[in-house]
């Protein structure tokens, strides 16, 4: 017998869900149904909580796939999707199915491998701060700088011609730095309405500080350096995979071999990855590229901590 609803509107009604909490001997597809407030809304690869078991027990899944119909009665209903960002595309579900028939893991084994630390919490690990945002328009801000209003002080002066000419919001700690003001003087305008108060998601970068001192000189590269970067810069202009082995010794300019062909690559919008093969290397090859590429690095490795 075939189960259908919400025939008319095309929605699928049910979804296939791996659960990620269970053993490998019941790592195995489950359905269920879609909510009615969730139709339209469902997509493969999304983290949904449902009742699991029995007694009903609120789980984990990852939603692996999705049909207008179902030939089990008495499904249960997926209860709601999880809150966060995070969900898996076509290709990142494509690489865990992968995982778990060539490894023998769990399908929760292989998401929570290629899911960030952390992701799955209950809890929020975000930092957040105050930040400042003006109340008034550009125009009213001038006028009360123009002397429509009496300002206890120049530094609330300040703080207003600052956002005279930028009407975004800033933290107030950098605010406070720009300025040279004090949060004592930025309340006193929060208080008489013409600025107020908001908060914003602090993202941590333990690296930004690698890139404060840019080196973007020029790269020369000797005669064995530049043909290893033309064989190299060839290879990469048939636009098929390629591989290809940089010999040399300690100290005979691998790396900036490799910065050229980077340079190369982003200079056309591209992106590069590049494998460190131990985690005890990162600090120092994190530092070379820092200083070249600033915040443009990003870092991954099982080594992050969950605010990371």
């Amino acid at each position: 017998m075939s189960f259908s609803t919400n025939a008319d509107s095309g929605a699928p009604s049910f979804a296939t869900v791996r659960l990620l909490d269970t053993p490998f001997v019941a790592d195995k597809g489950y359905s269920y149904r879609i909510p009615a407030h969730l139709l339209g809304e469902m997509r493969t690869g999304m983290l949904v909580r449902v009742p699991f078991g029995r007694g009903g027990r609120v789980s984990t899944g990852i939603v692996t796939a999705l049909s207008m119909e179902c030939s089990v009665g008495g499904l249960k209903t997926i209860l709601s999707f999880c809150e966060g960002e995070f969900h898996l595309s076509s290709e990142m579900l494509a690489l865990a199915t992968f995982l778990t028939e060539h490894t023998l893991c769990t399908m929760g084994e292989a998401i929570k491998t290629i899911l960030p630390p952390g992701a799955l919490d209950s809890t929020s690990t975000a930092r957040r701060e105050r930040t400042v945002y003006p109340l008034l328009s550009r125009e009213e801000l001038e006028a009360i700088c123009n002397g429509v209003v009496t300002l206890r002080s120049a530094a609330h002066r300040a703080v207003l011609q600052y956002f005279i000419g930028d009407m975004s919001s800033i933290s107030q700690s950098r605010l406070c730095e720009l300025l040279s003001v004090t949060p004592a003087q930025i309340k006193a305008l929060v208080d008489r309405h013409y600025l107020a108060y908001g908060t914003a998601e602090v993202m941590r970068n333990p690296y930004a500080s690698l890139g404060l001192h840019r080196d973007q000189s020029p790269l020369h590269l000797s005669r064995a350096q530049t043909g290893a970067w033309e064989t190299l810069m060839s290879l990469y202009h048939t636009h098929t995979p390629k591989a290809a082995l940089l010999f040399g010794v300690t100290g005979s300019g691998k790396t900036k071999v490799m910065m050229r062909l980077m340079d190369d690559v982003l200079a056309e919008g591209k992106q590069v990855i590049m494998l460190v093969p131990e985690i005890a290397l990162t600090p120092q090859t994190v530092s070379i590229f820092c200083r070249r590429y600033g915040t443009r690095v990003a870092v991954i490795h099982s080594g992050l901590s969950t605010g990371e």
